[in-house]
């Protein structure tokens, strides 16, 4: 059985550079953010702000990881039952 045929890593390759660059770039731009960082942008502009965090700061890359992650685990097992009723 193959988890992750070609098909599959073609799919997750975009992902996993977009999850690596998220994570890299809020790496290298913590240091530079100011104590206070937005928490929640609506209609009039900025109306919550949080004191900075590596949690608050990295909560882009976190959130990306946690929508894509079962995504892609329920890609791969799509197509490995798919492969696997193809061979029968």
């Amino acid at each position: 059985m193959v988890l992750f045929s070609s098909s599959v890593r073609l799919w997750l390759l975009p992902n996993a550079v977009l999850l690596v660059v998220l994570s890299t770039w809020g790496m290298f731009r913590y240091p530079d953010l100011p104590g206070r960082i937005p928490k929640h942008i609506g209609v009039d502009g900025v109306d919550a702000w949080t004191d900075r965090s590596i949690g608050s700061a990295n909560v882009p890359a976190w959130s990306f990881a946690a929508m894509t992650l079962p995504l892609l685990a329920g890609t791969a097992v799509t197509v490995v039952a798919a492969v696997s009723d193809r061979k029968r």
